[in-house]
């Protein structure tokens, strides 16, 4: 499923205890509207400029003191994936205003106001650099 500002498509979600959410759709395909290299984990890739997040994957939703409404499920989706990327060190942290702006616009695309999406625009502002400049460290691999 792809989607687009001209072609928005539902997305079919479940809500999941340890996370918040799980991608119930085979792929959803979205292209980014900025340039990143190539890159593959086990359930995002990007070629192409093209991101595709596979089923099954899980997301905690928006961050934050917020509600989690239908109007951010599809801007959280995208924006959570890319910090992945960022926080694996397959994206470089430039990305990360990138990402925050496409956040706000897939927000306003699903059809969040003008003030609400500008709030969170500046909550991500606050918060991504934190949330980047805190997991830059890989987490340790213990073998037993």
């Amino acid at each position: 499923m792809k989607y687009s500002a001209k072609n928005k498509v539902n997305l079919k979600y479940s809500v999941v205890k340890q996370y918040r959410f799980r991608v119930e759709e085979e792929d959803f395909i979205i292209d980014l509207p900025f340039l990143v290299p190539n890159c593959q984990t086990e359930y995002i890739k990007i070629i192409d400029c093209e991101l595709t997040i596979k089923g099954k994957y899980l997301w905690d939703g928006s961050s934050g003191p917020t509600f989690q409404t239908n109007a951010c499920k599809i801007a959280s989706l995208v924006h959570d994936a890319l910090c992945q990327l960022i926080k694996l060190g397959f994206l470089g942290t430039t990305v990360q205003p990138c990402a925050d702006k496409l956040y706000y616009k897939l927000c306003k695309d699903g059809g969040m106001s003008e003030i609400r999406a500008r709030i969170r625009l500046l909550g991500l502002k606050i918060g991504s650099k934190y949330a980047v400049k805190y997991s830059k460290k890989p987490n340790k691999v213990i073998t037993i």
